[in-house]
């Protein structure tokens, strides 16, 4: 590499492969062997060059290393400064067309790198850090997580430690988070959020340690955002520190304060996984036989038997009538008799109209959490996966065939 000395005029050098110094710089920065390093000009204005980690940066519109006297820098240098250039480039990037920007990917990937470098997140091996600035559509809230794969593997669901990065990227909020996109899916947005708040409010218990070394443990986190998954973000949160854009910690603190935040993750997930029950097999469901059938609905037993052989031969069946005459009771007892159990977790029903498409029923791609969209398995594809669960000790074999692609069709006319 070249080198120049103190008080040197700036130079532009070529290398022996034609690229100048500061392309050579950026391919050794992307196959991890330079780091990013900052300097404050005469003027005031923050310069942002590429240097070796044993180097100081030169003037601008020059690389030149020149040796560095005094300690290396440790894994922690450079988070703040990190921290600080993505919120002040950001803004400007979300305001063009969605696409890889090399500069901002380098910005937060050396984020990324410098957290994972820190020994409170190396110590742990299932730990990893994750990011995200849209996929397809640039994020209102971006975020760079810490996932423990002994919980989740997805920002998705489960408990994790996030930067939020508000909207108008006046601050990053350091927090302790929720998944908030199962929750949602799973229970309807009304019910998923009143689950998150309340699981939010029980977990604060937990987190005296945050709060001693300034987290707060409450409903104000402000995002500054309008959207809607910004606000989930918000209302999933457990317990959260500002670091404002203009008045950042120094690099010690903010390594503090994630060595706080992992070891609360650790005393939690600790609680989960010595709550686990032991490992027994599951307990049957109930049987079903043709007597509680009978039981159950307004068909003589002849009528019944019937409506079972036309399933098992021609895997059809349609039941027609005006609304509220029974078919759909009907439909679940005969899916009953198929499993000889009485087992909602083991059949799905769908009802087919005119709004519904190939991406529902087999696969497509749906919105994600981050504003762009994801491939997710339609109904098929998520029944056929039934048989995988560990639901195997009470599976008769009618059932078998129905969890393995031979779906008896009920359809209500």
């Amino acid at each position: 590499m070249y080198c120049r000395p103190e008080g040197a005029s700036n130079v532009e050098v070529r290398s022996a492969t034609g690229d100048t110094w500061t392309q050579k710089a950026k391919k050794l920065h992307l196959q991890g062997k330079l780091d990013f390093m900052k300097a404050k000009m005469p003027d005031r204005a923050l310069r942002y060059f590429i240097g070796l980690p044993d180097s100081r940066p030169g003037p601008p519109n020059a690389v030149e290393f020149v040796p560095r006297h005094g300690a290396k820098p440790t894994p922690v240098d450079g988070i703040r400064d990190d921290l600080e250039r993505f919120m002040r480039m950001y803004p400007e990037r979300r305001s063009r067309a969605f696409a890889t920007d090399e500069e901002l990917w380098e910005c937060i990937t050396s984020l990324q790198n410098r957290l994972s470098a820190l020994p409170a997140v190396a110590a742990r091996p299932d730990l990893g850090v994750d990011w995200s600035v849209g996929q397809g559509n640039w994020a209102r809230v971006p975020w760079i997580a810490f996932l423990d794969a002994r919980i989740t593997d997805t920002t998705e669901r489960g408990i994790y430690g996030v930067f939020l990065f508000r909207e108008d990227m006046s601050g990053v909020y350091l927090t302790f988070n929720q998944g908030v996109t199962e929750p949602k899916e799973t229970h309807g947005a009304t019910s998923g959020l009143q689950l998150l708040r309340e699981t939010a409010t029980a977990l604060r218990s937990q987190c005296g340690e945050l709060e001693r070394v300034g987290f707060r443990l409450d409903d104000g986190i402000d995002l500054r955002t309008e959207g809607t998954l910004g606000r989930d973000y918000e209302a999933a949160t457990i317990a959260y520190k500002l670091y404002e854009r203009d008045n950042l910690p120094d690099n010690e603190e903010i390594a503090a304060d994630i060595e706080a935040l992992l070891a609360t993750y650790d005393r939690y997930i600790g609680a989960q996984i010595s709550e686990q029950p032991p490992n027994r097999p599951i307990p049957p469901p109930a049987l079903y036989t043709m007597q509680e059938a009978l039981a159950d609905l307004f068909l003589n037993q002849e009528d019944l038997e019937q409506l079972l052989i036309l399933l098992r031969t021609k895997k059809n069946l349609v039941l027609q009538g005006p609304p509220g005459v029974g078919k759909t009771f009907i439909a679940r007892r005969l899916a009953y008799l198929l499993m000889e159990h009485r087992d909602d977790a083991r059949f799905r029903m769908v009802q087919f109209h005119q709004a519904y498409a190939y991406e529902d029923f087999i696969q497509g791609y749906r919105p994600s959490e981050s504003g762009g969209f994801i491939r997710r398995d339609g109904l098929f594809l998520t029944s056929r996966n039934l048989p995988k669960l560990n639901l195997t000790n009470h599976t008769s074999s009618s059932s078998t065939r129905l969890t393995e692609g031979i779906y008896p069709k009920f359809l209500a006319n």
